[in-house]
């Protein structure tokens, strides 16, 4: 699935997060991520952008100041900009475009567990699992982080 749009958003009447995912092919899947989902997933997200952002490193980066605590702020600042390029370059104004073909259904699955892999080639696979194997995969690279 290639991704086109990702958007989340809070159901007061559930009392959670839904995340719609949108692909290329107009093809929409529907997540409700629950509180305790969101606490356990927020801190291996951050650990996983920091890892994947420390990947992207120029060798200018690693060489500049043999110090470790000068070389681990310098790390943290990069990374810091990298993060905020990212955030900047995304588009906010276009609108969620609803797909119009669900393959697990147009009601939301409810995810119990996020399991988070990270490959060497920086490639990053979310595999979201519900409790009636209604299991999405994706396969992230650093541009969707």
């Amino acid at each position: 699935m290639n991704i086109h749009q990702m958007q989340m958003s809070y159901l007061t009447q559930e009392d959670r997060l839904i995340l719609s995912i949108n692909s290329q092919d107009k093809e929409e899947f529907r997540l409700f991520l629950t509180r305790r989902i969101i606490i356990s997933f927020w801190d291996i997200l951050n650990r996983t952008i920091t890892h994947s952002l420390s990947a992207h490193a120029t060798p200018d980066d690693l060489l500049t100041i043999p110090e470790s605590q000068k070389q681990q702020m310098e790390q943290k600042i990069t990374q810091q900009i990298q993060y905020r390029h990212i955030i900047e370059k995304d588009d906010y104004e276009t609108p969620f475009n609803n797909g119009n073909k669900f393959p697990m259904g147009e009601i939301p699955i409810l995810v119990e567990k996020i399991t988070v892999n990270v490959y060497e080639n920086t490639k990053i696979v979310l595999i979201f699992e519900s409790n009636q194997s209604q299991n999405i995969s994706l396969n992230l690279t650093p541009n969707y982080l």
